[in-house]
């Protein structure tokens, strides 16, 4: 069999001290093509949803609520640490 495509799909999470984040990305061939992260917003024991960040085929979008106690730029700058751990990553360098 000749194989001529390679999909990777996975899913994890990552918890800051401005929310929590269940993320799902896919790299295609090598290159990361998706990333989206679901919003979690912690609250004793249970979590909120706020929305979602994404990032597919080099372009971010976003549905989020602007919060009171929170700025977007803090989920997109988590958002940014998680996109470069994840091309870390997919690139053979862990943990960046």
């Amino acid at each position: 069999m000749n194989i001529t495509s390679t999909t990777v799909i996975r899913h994890g999470e990552y918890h800051t001290g401005n929310a929590g984040y269940r993320i799902e990305y896919v790299v295609l061939d090598s290159k990361l093509t998706r990333i989206q992260a679901n919003v979690y917003e912690p609250m004793d024991g249970e979590e909120k949803y706020l929305g979602v960040i994404s990032f597919e085929n080099g372009a971010v979008s976003c549905s989020l609520p602007v919060p009171e106690n929170c700025s977007l730029k803090d989920y997109f700058g988590d958002f940014e640490i998680i996109m470069n751990k994840i091309e870390a990553e997919s690139e053979g360098r862990p943990g960046k």
